[in-house]
């Protein structure tokens, strides 16, 4: 069988028929069996199909996410030297980034996901050494910093996510409602202080009422009268102008101190 899935790989492009449904299967039982580079040639196929793969097949591409999920699964300790197999992903993913046969933006969700799943699995260190592979990466795009945040967040890196979360705060690139996620994260993790800093500051990227109410809650719980007193005068401004016009509360809201 292994050497039946090492031909289906190995034969796939030169096929007219592109059994997809076979390659997925091929690939799954080499990189669970710790057949690893056969098995990274197989997931290079499924990630880029050939673009003149044939129409008319009954077997169609599965969609990355798919695909990811299964050769990924959170639970590997039944596969043989997992290890390699994630780490051999790891490098695979940084020379087909480099070589422009996948986008940044693939390869951050790609490599996040492997970070998760190494921690999983307690490859500890590898989970660490993934995250510093990312970050060499570009995370211009939100969307990758947020899976490169939240992989470092799973992964018990937590000054790393709340840097990463940070920076796209103070570009004003981070998502409106990931905002008070994140006051709370510095205050639990850097102290109250540093939040309210960080709070103030952010008042000229958002009044978002949800953004407001976390702060109130923080100073009140920090026993911060004073502060927890300007919070609420602020979330009353926001809350104001919606009685009368009926406005949804976000971003929207104008802005003022």
């Amino acid at each position: 069988c292994p050497e039946f899935c090492r031909q289906v790989v190995r034969e796939y492009v030169s096929t007219q028929s592109r059994n997809t449904a076979a390659l997925e299967q091929a690939t799954l039982f080499l990189a669970a069996g710790g057949d690893t580079e056969e098995a990274l040639n197989g997931l290079q196929l499924l990630l880029s199909p050939p673009i003149h793969a044939n129409r008319s097949s009954s077997s169609r591409p599965r969609s990355h996410d798919y695909i990811l999920q299964k050769c990924l699964p959170e639970d590997m300790t039944t596969w043989t030297h997992a290890d390699r197999w994630l780490s051999g992903i790891v490098k695979r993913v940084g020379e087909w980034e480099t070589t422009g046969n996948i986008s940044t933006k693939d390869a951050v969700k790609i490599l996040s996901l492997v970070a998760v799943r190494q921690h999983q699995n307690n490859f500890q260190d590898a989970a660490q050494a993934t995250l510093v592979t990312i970050k060499t990466l570009s995370l211009i795009n939100p969307s990758p910093a947020i899976w490169f945040s939240d992989a470092a967040e799973i992964t018990g890196n937590q000054a790393l996510a709340l840097e990463v979360t940070t920076t796209m705060l103070k570009e004003r690139r981070l998502p409106i409602l990931r905002v008070a996620p994140l006051m709370e994260a510095v205050a639990a993790h850097q102290g109250v202080p540093a939040a309210l800093a960080l709070a103030e500051e952010t008042l000229d990227y958002t009044w978002q009422p949800g953004f407001l109410q976390t702060m109130i809650k923080i100073s009140t719980d920090a026993g911060n009268d004073e502060a927890a007193r300007l919070w609420k005068d602020r979330h009353q401004q926001v809350l104001k102008p919606q009685v009368s016009s009926g406005a949804d509360d976000g971003p929207s809201v104008e802005k003022r101190k």
